[in-house]
């Protein structure tokens, strides 16, 4: 997406001092990702974090570094498309650390709402965990978009999940919760298992 960079004040004369704070702010644009169905429409929002190397004063141990970076970036946006669903009020929450990044996400959904989150470090050797839940989604919804035609499934429901990896490792869990009377149907195993 598009972003707007500033930076004052630098420090030219020895590099490996300069102190790489940049802050990207996300002026409101929509966004059209074709390769996965999906569109964003109306995000915005602020991105800032240190890429620079903490600096410990000398005879000090244990020194906090000054600028480790900490500070929760949030991009909103007030539609999210994707096949025939809709995330409305939408929001991602991102810090960065030295160590990893973690982020944290949620909007309206399917009558209901989702949040969830993930954490992962700078490289892909790096373990991640991915997190979320759906509270009080119609699955009706859900099912007649994504337009399967050996599953479908309505009531009310909840979802939680939890995941978790590092390199060519996985580990999760799934747990569906119906909240009021509903129909499963499978009319064919091996779609399903596909």
């Amino acid at each position: 997406f598009e972003f707007e960079v500033t930076r004052k004040n630098m420090n030219l004369e020895d590099l490996s001092l300069v102190d790489f704070q940049v802050e990207m702010n996300i002026p409101n644009q929509n966004i059209t990702w074709d390769a996965m169905q999906m569109a964003f429409q109306n995000i915005r929002g602020k991105i800032a974090f240190n890429m620079g190397e903490p600096q410990t004063p000398v005879n000090v141990t244990n020194a906090i570094a000054p600028h480790a970076n900490n500070v929760v970036n949030t991009l909103y946006v007030d539609v999210i498309y994707w096949r025939q669903m809709e995330v409305t009020e939408g929001w991602l929450a991102i810090t960065f650390t030295p160590k990893e990044i973690d982020s944290r996400f949620g909007g309206a959904f399917a009558s209901g709402y989702v949040d969830g989150g993930v954490s992962c470090g700078w490289s892909g050797r790096d373990p991640w965990k991915a997190w979320g839940s759906a509270a009080d989604v119609d699955a009706g919804q859900i099912s007649t978009a994504l337009g399967y035609e050996s599953f479908s499934m309505d009531g009310h429901a909840q979802l939680f999940f939890d995941v978790d990896g590092k390199e060519a490792g996985l580990r999760g869990a799934l747990k569906l919760n119906s909240l009021s009377r509903g129909t499963i149907q499978i009319r064919s195993m091996d779609h399903v298992l596909d």
